[in-house]
């Protein structure tokens, strides 16, 4: 979403734009704009970033109330840049902690820029907003930075292991990857990159999905809690909508076919998710016994349901098997287990 400003003579008026596409966080640095419909998408965005600019200007010689509001828009265009600066240097190395930190820098300086123009404009239209304001700029960004990027349509397998073709009797010998022309020499599509956000739960920066992390500790969230389908929905889901709602969010669903297919990391060992989803978890008879969403991610070689039946048979939903990388048609009174998502916001 964007700020837009309802009149040009109540510079103090500001509405959330509502009806921009979902959001993505990726990045806009290093990739080229493929298209001139890529750019038609884009547009909006862009001029409503140059009317900030604009409009702050104008209202710079004017008097205090509206030069205060002048210096937060000048403040929320910086803002937009910093976080579209931040996302696109996390989209080439991959590095969380980096973005976590940039991040908190850019919302600092809004901030500070927000509490200096309160103070030394009197009359100030509006104060105390700068939380609102970051919350829509941050989804701003974020939906930018989606219009602009063109391998986003299709993720990466993380697959990077080549094996040789004329090699019939396993175990398959691993060969160099270059020059082969192997899924895992081309590495097609866009980077599989997660975040951490250290409340149970996981971002993908691709798709901008948040996932819950499964644990070993007997909980809600344990690994080897098993599902019929519609206990999923009635049971697994609603518990995590209940207040306080899990992770402070009350809109958890159960993934669809699609969804769930988009954390599969075939370069995987025993399970074929990237790490993100499987760490500090232990193996299937040991386990690491007690550990929580906060500290351990796992995922167990099972059946994991989706939300979405399988229209030749209604009886039957779509499943995948992580052990394996395979989507099959399960029965919906037979058990899986569940992993809820929901989008980022």
């Amino acid at each position: 979403m964007l700020l837009r400003r309802t009149s040009h003579h109540r510079s103090d008026v500001d509405e959330p734009v509502s009806d921009w596409p979902p959001v993505y966080a990726l990045t806009i640095v290093h990739t080229p704009i493929a298209n001139s419909a890529t750019v038609s998408r884009a547009l909006p965005v862009i001029l409503v970033l140059l009317g900030i600019l604009l409009e702050a200007r104008l209202a710079a010689a004017a008097d205090e109330p509206t030069r205060c509001a002048a210096a937060k828009l000048t403040a929320q265009a910086g803002f937009l840049r910093c976080r579209i600066v931040a996302d696109a240097a996390f989209v080439r190395t991959g590095d969380a902690a980096s973005l976590s930190t940039a991040t908190t820098t850019c919302k600092r300086k809004l901030k500070k820029a927000f509490k200096k123009a309160e103070r030394l404009n009197a009359g100030c239209p509006t104060t105390g907003d700068t939380g609102a304001v970051e919350r829509l700029l941050s989804g701003a960004a974020a939906t930018l930075g989606d219009q602009l990027q063109t391998s986003s349509a299709v993720l990466s397998t993380g697959q990077t292991t080549c094996w040789d073709p004329d090699d019939t009797d396993p175990p398959i010998a691993e060969i160099a990857c270059s020059g082969t022309g192997q899924d895992g020499d081309l590495r097609f599509g866009a980077p599989l990159l997660y975040v951490d956000n250290g409340d149970g739960t996981i971002t993908d920066t691709n798709t901008r999905l948040m996932w819950e992390k499964l644990s070993d500790d007997g909980s809600i969230h344990d690994k080897d809690r098993v599902y019929l389908w519609r206990n999923a929905f009635a049971t697994k889901i609603v518990s995590l909508n209940s207040p306080t709602c899990f992770a402070g969010h009350c809109d958890w669903r159960l993934p669809n076919r699609r969804e769930l297919d988009s954390i599969l990391n075939f370069n995987g060992d025993d399970v074929l998710v990237a790490s993100a989803f499987n760490s500090n978890c232990g193996d299937d008879s040991s386990g690491n016994l007690g550990c929580t969403v906060l500290t351990c991610s796992c995922t167990q070689s099972v059946y994991f349901l989706s939300s979405t039946t399988w229209f030749l048979s209604p009886t039957h939903a779509h499943v995948i098997e992580f052990s394996l990388g395979t989507i099959q048609n399960g029965s919906k009174s037979g058990g899986g287990a569940v992993r809820a998502v929901r989008d980022a916001d």
